[in-house]
């Protein structure tokens, strides 16, 4: 059975769809390979092959791992999509360090917490983002290597695995009053 054919099967069961039980669970309706090759082209890079398929022959998103993956643009009518978190993320901070190139949010558990997968990589690594762990300091200390591939990260999940347990903090938070120890001297 392929991978996309056991997410489908997965999808068979409401209950498990989602390990987030806060939202009502949606299948959005998969997207066009127009669609996709549009939302390539805003982003400025490919997809990872897996994802693709996921988007053309699953669904555009609403299911998976954390709150069910961000769909793309026209297609998942939830707030967020994936490209324009990606936009957002890598013009958050203009004044130093952006986040990672191609480095595309994928799923939120909530607040600050979400996974990203690095589409620079050919294996499409998906990383764990604490943007709580960031603070003032450099974006690398708010990312953690989660699986070695979307595709890995993907069998897990529908193997059952509780994504969330395996999370771990990541890094160590930075926070503004670390690194300019003269406004913390005045402070006291």
């Amino acid at each position: 059975m392929s991978l996309v054919d056991a997410i489908r099967e997965r999808l068979r069961f409401p209950a498990a769809c989602t390990a987030m039980g806060s939202e009502p669970f949606i299948v959005f309706p998969p997207v066009s390979a127009a669609q996709v090759r549009d939302a390539e082209a805003a982003l400025g890079f490919p997809l990872p092959a897996l994802l693709r398929d996921i988007y053309v022959n699953v669904g555009n998103g609403g299911f998976g791992p954390g709150c069910g993956l961000f769909g793309l643009q026209g297609g998942d009518r939830r707030r967020w999509n994936a490209v324009d978190l990606y936009h957002s993320f890598r013009h958050r901070h203009t004044s130093h360090e952006r986040c990672g190139e191609k480095l595309l949010p994928i799923c939120t558990w909530g607040c600050s917490y979400f996974f990203c997968i690095d589409c620079a990589l050919p294996s499409a690594p998906v990383l764990a983002f604490d943007e709580g762990a960031h603070g003032h300091g450099p974006w690398g200390c708010a990312f953690g290597l989660h699986a070695a591939s979307f595709e890995e990260w993907m069998q897990r999940w529908v193997k059952g695995e509780d994504l969330w347990k395996t999370f771990n903090a990541v890094g160590a938070p930075i926070f503004w009053f670390e690194e300019h120890p003269i406004a913390n001297d005045n402070a006291g």
